[in-house]
């Protein structure tokens, strides 16, 4: 078993719902089923605020503190460039608190949503083929 495996499966659970919330980015799927929308938009913010936590709280700071410059280095560039998802999602998510906020205008939450997304998938794939490789040989 290696180091990232959690962190790696916890992954592919946020995907999961990303995917899952991504099929109801239409303004007129989302006009007819902004609950089913937010409740999946509910689970994804518990997976990642739980995933977010253990790397802020555990994964990170054992990074930063290792032994291998590599790895020190690696991963302060990761938290410098990628780092800042937390407090955006907190937004996000307090902008979109909601079924009727999400109602009320469907393609801002559209566009917040691919935006959003976008980083996420990004940050995902980094640490999925740059840090975790790196952490797995060591």
């Amino acid at each position: 078993m290696l180091i990232t495996d959690e962190y790696r499966r916890q992954h592919e659970e946020i995907l999961e719902l990303v995917n899952e919330l991504s099929g109801y980015l239409y303004e007129q799927k989302l006009k007819n089923n902004a609950l089913e929308a937010r409740k999946i938009l509910s689970k994804l913010a518990g997976a990642l605020k739980v995933h977010l936590a253990m790397e802020d709280n555990s994964l990170y700071p054992r990074l930063l503190a290792s032994n291998d410059k590599e790895i020190r280095e690696v991963a302060r560039q990761f938290i410098e460039e990628i780092g800042g998802i937390a407090p955006v999602f907190n937004n996000y998510l307090n902008k979109w608190p909601n079924p009727a906020s999400i109602e009320s205008n469907p393609l801002e939450f559209i566009n917040e949503t691919n935006e959003l997304f976008n980083a996420l998938k990004n940050r995902i794939y980094r640490e999925d083929n740059i840090l975790y490789p790196l952490i797995d040989k060591t």
